[in-house]
């Protein structure tokens, strides 16, 4: 009899593996979802949305820059930024004044009360930070930290790569 000859094999081509909790970016996702949902419930105390808190948070290290700056330093899109400042400036805690050289732009400056709110607002943040790392030595949390800048700026580097 003839040798038995091997069927071709119809397995389909191995698909590729990443667990959700082996990838970075999973977990980095995920775990931005629980900090924002316990900062989120501690600041709508004081009728401030997560989108506004983006704003004030740039604004609080650097008051008046353009709308355009704002909205790239604040990670969020120019249309939710208009939005977001149009409420933020409806309740009294920004203001837009023309920029000083360019009729087409307006820089955001922090009123009163939206530099007040850093006082109110701002511990909130760092009880939610100091809830996220109660169990991790102080060691730890200097080495995540470096960790996370390190991955932060290779992904912006790669980012202005693609551009090119």
């Amino acid at each position: 009899m003839s040798e038995s000859v091997k069927k071709p094999s119809r397995r389909k081509p191995q698909r590729p593996v990443l667990h959700p909790d082996e990838s970075i970016g999973y977990l980095l996702r995920d775990t931005y979802r629980y900090f924002q949902r316990l900062l989120q419930a501690r600041i709508e105390t004081c009728g401030i949305t997560m989108g506004h808190w983006f704003f004030l948070r740039v604004l609080w290290e650097q008051d008046g820059l353009t709308q355009a700056e704002l909205s790239k330093r604040a990670g969020i899109m120019t249309p939710r930024t208009v939005t977001a400042l149009n409420d933020l400036e409806k309740r009294r805690l920004v203001e837009r004044r023309p920029h000083p050289s360019d009729k087409r732009k307006y820089n955001v400056f922090l009123t009163r009360e939206g530099r007040a709110l850093e006082r109110q607002l701002l511990p909130y943040a760092i009880e939610v930070n100091r809830m996220a790392a109660a169990s991790l030595e102080p060691a730890e949390v200097v080495s995540l930290r470096h960790s996370l800048k390190v991955i932060r700026e290779e992904l912006r580097r790669k980012i202005e790569d693609e551009r090119r």
